[in-house]
């Protein structure tokens, strides 16, 4: 009887154990799939921190500014050096003594360089730690925090020649409204080096409107201006950006003199000098007039009228100045000009800066030669007249008669015509400015001389598109 109860209990306990699953051979878990192994991390290398750049702007005899754009937090400078020479020197970007870590560009004005001394340059970056501590902090016997936190940036394109005041030859080119997507900016951009002379150019100018507007300065402006010419010798040849009226639109168009802060004003207007030539740079401003403190893209330009009168009081001084008397050219460069164009508002604006310094009964103050865009239409005056050379019929413009100086105006899109850009190449020599336009398969438009005395001389009146159309002045 006690022998079948036990058996019974353990016949029981066994059917509970199964009922539950102990004593049940467990299935073999399948195989888990060998995990991919992780790609390893590329070493960010230090021109990584470059963002864009590097590039030359304001040129002048000796002097030179270095211009790039880097990662927040990251200081920069430039280590430079003579040619041929072994020590370096070095130059940063500082604000009241420090090295500027915060936002993004970097702007190192170079002096005292050798006049026509040719240099090799590499960018330096201050990268410090994420924290920096006092100096009480630090634990005793531990230098660390005295280890130099930078890194250099070199690359053998990254060299120029300085310019001189010194009478030489020399050939600068220009363009204007490159109002295009970025491939195609780049495209032409490219076209102009390979096929139209830009590679033998001293310097490079952009008059104005590179871009339809400033949204994002380093996307909308340097990210297809000037990274269209790093390719073509943008961190070798210096290159002027110039303000127009869509370099005044867009969120970040007040950001201009913190990318390109003029040496003489830190404004947009500027002079330079190039062996015995004379430029001056103008700023012509939006062309419709303020709508203040609105949602319109003029609402931010409250004081536009006392920027033209700032631009006067100092153009007075400039013509005043040795450097403008003293020399053999002079030459201007602004996105409108002063006559020969018809909009209204921006004639107004350099009429007021202008005044009457550069009309001809003021023989003292001679330029030789205006060069602008805007118009989106090529077209040269013909100085002291009421006639222009261009396309087609033109609207009302302004001047004329009292001008004894060339006007040209380079072609952009949407004007008469197939053609929607231009490269002007002009040659500055001892006895005269020779000036060419070529459209970007290097097809010739234009071609004229210009003597001392201001003297004209057509070199193919026949040329394509040009045409001698008299103009109905106001």
């Amino acid at each position: 009887m006690k022998t079948s109860r036990l058996l019974s209990r353990i016949l029981f306990g066994l059917m509970v154990l199964c009922r539950l699953g102990y004593g049940q051979v467990a299935a073999p878990k399948p195989a888990e799939a060998p995990k991919p192994a992780e790609a390893p991390k590329p070493e960010m290398k230090p021109s990584d921190l470059v963002t864009h750049g590097p590039w030359l702007t304001y040129p002048g005899p000796g002097e030179l500014t270095i211009g790039f754009t880097t990662v927040p937090g990251c200081g920069g400078g430039v280590e430079y050096r003579e040619v041929g020479t072994e020590e370096w020197k070095q130059a940063w970007h500082t604000e009241a003594g420090q090295i500027f870590r915060h936002r993004t560009a970097r702007s190192i004005r170079l002096t005292g360089l050798k006049k026509n001394g040719e240099y090799e340059y590499r960018l330096i970056l201050f990268v410090p730690r994420d924290k920096k501590y006092h100096e009480g902090s630090f634990p005793k016997l531990d230098n660390t925090h005295k280890t130099k936190q930078t890194v250099l940036v070199e690359n053998p394109d990254f060299r120029f020649k300085a310019f001189t005041d010194a009478a030489e030859p020399f050939t600068f080119s220009v363009t204007a409204d490159l109002q295009f997507s970025r491939n195609v900016k780049h495209g032409i951009l490219r076209s102009y080096y390979d096929k139209c002379g830009l590679k033998d150019s001293k310097f490079f100018a952009v008059i104005g409107d590179g871009h339809n507007d400033i949204g994002s300065m380093e996307n909308s402006y340097i990210g297809t201006i000037i990274d269209g010419l790093q390719p073509i010798g943008g961190a070798s040849r210096p290159a002027l950006f110039i303000r127009g009226n869509h370099e005044w639109r867009g969120g970040e168009a007040s950001l201009w003199t913190e990318y390109f802060p003029a040496p003489e004003t830190r404004s947009s207007y500027f002079t330079f000098q190039c062996g015995d030539t004379f430029f001056i740079v103008l700023d012509s401003g939006e062309d419709k007039p303020a709508t203040r403190l609105t949602y319109h893209y003029t609402g931010d330009n409250i004081d536009d009228q006392a920027f033209r009168e700032e631009q006067r009081v100092w153009l007075a001084k400039v013509v005043e100045s040795p450097a403008f008397k003293s020399a053999k050219w002079r030459i201007a460069m602004c996105h409108s000009a002063i006559y020969s164009h018809p909009e209204a508002y921006m004639y107004n604006h350099l009429a007021h800066i202008c005044q009457d310094l550069f009309k001809k009964d003021k023989p003292e103050n001679r330029i030789h030669l205006w060069l602008s865009g805007h118009t989106h239409v090529y077209s040269r005056t013909i100085p002291g007249t009421d006639q222009i050379y261009r396309p087609g019929n033109y609207r009302q413009v302004y001047g004329g008669k009292d001008y004894d100086f060339t006007v040209l105006t380079v072609e952009g899109p949407g004007g008469v015509g197939d053609i929607n850009n231009c490269l002007v190449n002009v040659t500055v020599d001892k006895d005269k400015i020779s000036v060419e336009a070529r459209t970007p398969e290097n097809a010739l438009m234009d071609a004229f001389e210009i003597k001392n005395d201001g003297t004209v001389v057509d070199l193919n009146n026949d040329t394509l598109l040009m045409k001698k159309t008299p103009a109905n002045y106001k």
